[in-house]
């Protein structure tokens, strides 16, 4: 016969299952989204940090931040500010370099912008790199030609920088189609081992920075002075880490090299002062006093480096003879400055805040779910 008590029961347990699987699902809703929006908050946070340092002809400093580029003296007083909206690029550059009549950029994603000497109505150049890569760019001494160095094959593209027209190409044999270097098997011995803005040029000569083998090579320039990749480098220099960002001051036998170093990666990285000639025995490692260094530029007769993990810029300076130098570590610290690096400080911290308490939450509410379930009666041990 039947129970009334038990037909109440079965009802009630049946409701109950039906508000458990409710709040289950509406936990793992949320937690997913706390997950998101920690993976959002630390990316945001990551963004906020000084993406590159460049110097113009004029010796005037180039900031790339997050909102905005911000031109500087030698000293830090601001002198000019651009906003990226108004430029018509998508996101901060790590790489600028000033043509005669025209400043190319890359921006943090790989994407490349060719702009007037105003700063307005950039347009974009055409990848004719692989797809899904990005490529370091270089400007020629006589400011002719624009070397682009893609970081997934390492293959070299030289373009016109007037017109963003390729030249040439050390990937392809088609010499007939796109004027292709005579000998490309010199350099596909060397594919994928030359780095991201490690690149130096002279009336002579250009310099980039191979990492796979730990050295810098040279090469030679062709009459028009654009560098010619069909010759065989010299390598000018052994190095003790992976080069990254390569600075030359003097010439000839009295050249010495800042190279700032990492090993896969810049994480950690040092900089090291190769003395004339380059022999090992004569470089100094300098203890930089920041950990994640990002970037470096030739500003005067010292070299600058910007600190990825927060915004500071680091001046190392050489006093005294060449072959018996002391390298001075000062900080770039301005008035004008101080403010801006103050206000990306501030905006790391709240993004820092929101990502730790995103993931407060995903601890949280699994456990406030368990509660609440165990309050309202429902048999956690039977369910499992």
């Amino acid at each position: 016969m039947f129970n009334q008590d038990d037909g109440f029961a079965a009802y009630h347990a049946k409701s109950l299952d039906r508000f458990a699987y409710m709040a289950i699902g509406l936990t793992l809703l949320l937690v997913a989204l706390a997950l998101y929006g920690r993976f959002m908050f630390s990316q945001a946070q990551l963004d906020q940090r000084i993406a590159g340092l460049s110097v113009s002809p004029d010796q005037q400093l180039w900031i790339s931040l997050p909102s905005k580029v911000v031109v500087t003296d030698a000293y830090g007083d601001i002198k000019q500010q651009h906003d990226w909206s108004a430029m018509g690029v998508s996101e901060p550059t790590v790489n600028w370099l000033f043509a005669p009549t025209q400043i190319w950029m890359r921006t943090v994603s790989g994407d490349v912008y060719r702009c007037p000497l105003t700063l307005t109505g950039c347009l974009p150049v055409k990848r004719v790199w692989s797809s899904g890569s990005y490529a370091s760019l270089s400007l020629s001494a006589n400011g002719q030609f624009v070397t682009a160095l893609s970081n997934h094959d390492g293959n070299l593209y030289l373009l016109d920088a007037s017109t963003g027209a390729l030249i040439r190409n050390t990937s392809s044999y088609e010499t007939r189609t796109l004027d292709i270097v005579n000998a490309p098997s010199r350099f596909t011995d060397r594919k994928g081992l030359y780095k991201a803005n490690g690149s130096w040029s002279d009336q002579q000569s250009m310099v980039l920075a191979n990492t796979g083998f730990y050295r810098l090579d040279r090469w030679p320039l062709l009459p028009t002075g654009a560098p010619d990749f069909a010759a065989m480098p010299q390598t000018i220099l052994q190095t003790q880490g992976q080069p990254y960002f390569i600075e030359a001051f003097g010439q000839g036998d009295q050249q010495h090299w800042y190279v700032l170093e990492g090993e896969m990666s810049l994480d950690h990285g040092w900089l090291n002062h190769y003395l004339p000639k380059g022999a090992q025995q004569n470089s100094v490692r300098i203890q930089l006093p920041i950990a994640d260094p990002i970037s470096m530029v030739r500003l005067g007769d010292d070299v600058l480096i910007a600190n990825m993990a927060k915004p500071e810029i680091v001046r190392v300076g050489m006093s005294g003879q060449q072959d018996q130098a002391t390298d001075q570590i000062s900080a770039l610290n301005s008035p004008d400055l101080m403010p801006v690096f103050r206000d990306i400080l501030q905006h790391q911290t709240w993004f820092e805040r929101f990502s730790k308490l995103c993931l407060v939450l995903m601890a949280l509410l699994p456990l406030g779910l368990v509660l609440l379930l165990k309050q309202r009666g429902y048999n956690l041990n039977q369910a499992l």
